[in-house]
């Protein structure tokens, strides 16, 4: 048996399992380090997931439809529609989940054909009738280290902190990764 040959059985195993973990990775926020798209799309008829829109309140803090996706892997995450109607800025700085060992507000980079998540500290909220939507393939909050993978058609329970207007406790349906997007598109909110 040549070198080579030996050298690509010995190889190929590991390669397979880094390349798993790595797709593993992105599968948790919804990217696959190639696709820039929210993977919203412009659904024709609603469906009873977005006509069931949950909204939260916290002062001039409006949170609109959160879902948590549907993933069989340990990391999953957290998408909304932000809204700040004060006069005053905010931020959102952390969020907090019983299921989660580890949550990060990511934000997604593009760069030439690929993307790539970075955790940022805060999640700016402009006064004024300002809204942000945390979706795929843009901002969104990642629920590591998770208890166990969450399952679609449940509801998990996560508390949201601002810097301004305090904690809020919210409960998410966790989607399939297309509802979950469907429910985080608010443009006509």
């Amino acid at each position: 048996m040549t070198s080579r040959l030996v050298f690509q059985r010995l190889l190929a195993p590991s390669m397979l399992t880094l390349a798993a973990l790595g797709a593993l990775a992105l599968a948790g926020c919804g990217g696959d380090g190639d696709d820039t798209s929210d993977h919203a799309g412009s659904p024709e008829t609603p469906t009873a997931a977005a006509s069931e829109t949950q909204i939260f309140e916290l002062g001039s803090i409006r949170i609109v439809g959160p879902s948590a996706r549907a993933n069989p892997n340990p990391t999953s995450a957290l998408y909304m529609h932000l809204e700040n109607s004060g006069s005053e800025p905010d931020r959102l700085v952390q969020v907090t989940c019983p299921l989660a060992g580890m949550t990060q507000l990511h934000e997604t980079v593009v760069e030439g054909a690929t993307s790539r998540m970075e955790p940022v500290e805060a999640i700016e909220l402009p006064a004024r009738e300002h809204d942000v939507d945390l979706k795929p393939g843009g901002t969104h909050v990642m629920l590591m280290e998770l208890e166990r993978p969450l399952e679609e058609g449940e509801e998990i329970t996560c508390t949201l902190t601002f810097e301004r207007a305090g904690s809020v406790e919210i409960t998410a349906p966790v989607r399939s990764y297309a509802e979950a997007a469907e429910e985080s598109d608010h443009s006509e909110h």
